[in-house]
C-alpha cells in the first residue's frame, strides 16, 4: 500500500494518478491549527489504522503506537541534535554531509540501528567540536536549499 498525504496538488495528482494501478491511501493534511484540524487528523490517523488492520490481517494496540512515537521521537531529537550542529561557527561538517546525512538516514528502516549511527555520529561531531575540526572555513557563506524533495538539488 502506498501511503500519502495531500502536502500539495502535484502529490495529490501523483497519488490520483498511481490509485488507477496500485493500492493508495491518501490521508488529508490539515492547513491550520485549530481543534476542529486536530479532530479531522485524528480522524485521518484513525482511518488508516483500519484500513492497515484490515488490508494486513493485524491488530495494532495503543501500547504498539506510543512504543513506535517513543521511537520516532528519539530520531527526531538525535537529528535535530545533529543539525544544531550546524549553528556553529565553523560547523563540524559541510551543508553537502549534512544533506547527504539526513537523506541517506530515510533509507535506515531498522530503527535501533539507525538511532545507534545518529548516536555515534553525534559522538563523533562533538569530538570534531573539542578538537576544533571542520572542513568549513569560519567566513565561509551559508546557502540555505528549501523545498520538497531535495535530493540531488544541493549539487546543482
Amino acid at each position: 500500500i502506498v501511503i500519502g498525504e495531500t502536502t500539495c496538488d502535484g502529490k495529490k495528482k501523483m497519488y490520483e494518478l498511481m490509485g488507477e494501478f496500485k493500492d493508495v491511501h491518501v490521508m488529508h493534511l490539515p492547513h491550520f491549527k485549530s481543534q476542529k484540524s486536530l479532530e479531522l487528523w485524528q480522524d485521518e490517523v484513525r482511518e488508516l489504522k483500519e484500513r492497515l488492520e484490515a488490508k494486513f490481517g493485524v491488530s495494532v494496540s495503543d501500547e504498539e503506537l506510543r512504543n513506535s512515537i517513543r521511537i520516532f521521537n528519539k530520531e527526531r531529537e538525535l537529528m535535530g541534535e545533529i543539525q544544531n550542529f550546524m549553528k556553529l561557527t565553523p560547523p563540524p561538517m559541510n551543508g553537502k554531509e549534512l544533506h547527504a546525512l539526513l537523506y541517506g538516514n530515510g533509507f535506515i528502516f531498522d530503527k535501533a540501528e539507525q538511532i545507534s549511527d545518529l548516536e555515534i555520529i553525534i559522538e563523533k561531531l562533538k569530538e570534531c567540536v573539542r578538537d576544533k575540526i571542520s572542513p568549513v572555513h569560519k567566513d565561509a557563506k551559508r546557502i540555505i536549499i528549501t523545498g520538497c524533495p531535495s535530493g540531488g538539488v544541493y549539487d546543482k
